[in-house]
């Protein structure tokens, strides 16, 4: 989905249904262990403080797929 450069704001919920949608999945589950995937490699690959400006735009509902 394009949004035409314009960032959109969900909860964790709604992230997670569009990453199932993405990977073509119907388990919560599977959806949230590729997000929980996703975040650890980004964690892994980006500077520290790139990293952290991202995480701060994210609710405090993400805490437990980020890891923080």
């Amino acid at each position: 989905m394009h949004t035409g450069g314009k960032a959109s704001r969900f909860d964790l919920e709604e992230f997670v249904g569009r990453v199932a949608d993405r990977v073509g999945t119907t388990s919560h589950s599977d959806a949230l262990d590729a997000t929980r995937c996703v975040f650890t490699t980004l964690r892994e690959l980006l500077p520290r403080q790139e990293l952290d400006d991202i995480l701060a735009e994210l609710p405090h509902e993400y805490d437990g797929v980020l890891g923080r």
